[in-house]
């Protein structure tokens, strides 16, 4: 079962924690406000999103909103209005599961300016292997919905139970809203990007196929798994200072590091079996090709 880990806009490694292995990330991302007009509040959102590729977005006021809710069993009355100012939901009719997903919101506060609100929901381990799936539970299976908030995505009733978001409060109205970023589970990525998702998810996933491959080579040349991790140890360079969530460079480095870190620990509390075990969990035997799907593609 994949863990959900929320983060604020500081360094993307901030919040990581043991157990990075097959995770989902959801980073709720706030950038600064520019100015739309005095005391513009905003009566109805428009939309944006990927219906050429089977992507949709489900605003409240949409007839079909309702309907997947029920589908989601997340009809709960007094929950689910609490949620719906600023709630949508994610339509998957392609025929691949989606895997990450930027969405972007154009939220107008108190004052009259417009605030961006960027929501980025990544399931790495979600990739097929070489055409063969390496989870039983995608982020959006083909075929399904998910409901996506302002704070992140929904798999559960219980998950909504003590929903709460500053966004909520008076003077505040969600004015749009876009599906920026969609990466399927073949690696083939749609949308205009605006959020700059594409080369953070790449170094995401390479981050720790790199290390595993590293791993396994010097393995497989004789060494024991100790005498590489303590030498990838020894040469590692000084803990990357802290860098923007989508800062791919920064962000290649502390998850490399990462991951050296929880293998390290898995071989000193575990053994040097468990740990092997754990290097083969993660290594892909086909590496992931995260990459945009050409225009013609469907």
């Amino acid at each position: 079962m994949s863990r959900q880990i929320r983060f604020k806009r500081h360094f993307l490694c901030n919040h990581i924690s043991l157990g990075w292995i097959a995770m989902i990330l959801s980073l709720p991302l706030m950038s600064h406000g520019i100015q739309s007009g005095a005391n513009h509040q905003s009566t109805s959102i428009t939309k944006r999103d990927l219906a050429e590729h089977g992507l949709s977005l489900l605003l409240p006021q949409d007839a079909a909103y309702s309907e997947e809710l029920n589908k989601l069993q997340l009809n709960n009355k007094p929950v689910i209005d609490a949620v719906k100012p600023v709630s949508v939901i994610v339509r998957n009719t392609s025929q691949h599961a989606l895997v990450a997903l930027g969405i972007r919101w154009k939220i107008s506060d108190p004052t009259g300016f417009l605030r961006t609100r960027d929501v980025i929901h990544l399931q790495p381990r979600g990739l097929l292997d070489g055409g063969r799936p390496r989870t039983e539970q995608a982020s959006i299976p083909a075929g399904a919905s998910r409901l996506v908030t302002l704070e992140g995505l929904v798999l559960s009733l219980e998950a909504l139970k003590d929903f709460n978001s500053a966004f909520l409060a008076p003077g505040y109205s969600p004015a749009s809203v876009q599906l920026d970023f969609a990466a399927f589970d073949n690696g083939e990525v749609v949308g205009p990007d605006e959020i700059g998702l594409l080369a953070t998810f790449q170094v995401t996933v390479n981050a720790k196929q790199d290390l595993m491959e590293e791993v396994s080579a010097k393995v497989l040349q004789g060494q024991t798994l100790h005498e590489v991790l303590e030498a990838l140890q020894s040469a590692a360079p000084k803990a990357p200072e802290p860098h923007a969530p989508l800062d791919p460079a920064g962000t290649y480095a502390a998850l490399r590091q990462q991951y050296l870190d929880e293998l390290i620990a898995t071989e000193r509390n575990f053994g040097e079996q468990t740990a092997m075990q754990s290097l083969q969990h993660h290594k892909y035997n086909v590496r992931p090709d995260i990459h945009r799907r050409k225009d013609n593609s469907k």
